[in-house]
């Protein structure tokens, strides 16, 4: 069994800069009232949608984030692991779920797809490109990968799916 050692959140690389420049732009377009973050980490882009008036937030990660660094509150975080399917038993507005997916194995692809989809019909997914390289990386793919992998699921649940 190939070992890997536990994801590290640290203030560094986890801030709050890239939600603050990202974040406005989308709020032009498209204004949530209630956001779930999936892959979440320390609450940064959850933090800033706040700062934007969002009022109802849910941060989704597992047990391995240290809850001393959390910009959100205890009862703003759910632990969970993202390898399964979850329900958190409520809609929101928008979903965020960015660089997360290269982090859990191939199987676990139409876990996190269902996961997304249940809470929201609005989402926005990033995930690393093939080569990309970071902590804990062990499902890079190219875009497409993950558009011919999850389009038709999606479109079969209605979904129009974006390229930005």
């Amino acid at each position: 069994m190939l070992f890997r050692s536990p994801y590290i959140h640290d203030e560094i690389v986890h801030n709050p800069d890239a939600a603050g420049q990202v974040l406005p732009v989308l709020f032009e377009i498209y204004k949530p009232s209630s956001i779930l973050d999936v892959g979440c980490g320390l609450g940064n882009w959850i933090q800033v949608a706040k700062e934007l008036g969002v009022q109802k937030v849910v941060g989704v990660d597992g047990s391995y984030v240290n809850r001393s660094l959390l910009k959100i509150t205890e009862d703003e975080f759910v632990e969970k692991d993202l390898k399964e399917k979850f329900d958190l038993n409520q809609k929101f507005d928008l979903v965020i779920c960015l660089e997360v997916a290269e982090h859990l194995p191939p199987e676990s692809a139409n876990y996190l797809v269902n996961s997304l989809t249940l809470h929201a019909d609005v989402i926005l997914f990033s995930a690393a490109v093939l080569g990309q390289g970071g902590q804990n990386h062990t499902n890079e793919q190219w875009p497409e990968y993950r558009s011919e992998e999850h389009t038709s699921e999606l479109q079969s649940r209605q979904y129009l799916v974006c390229r930005l």
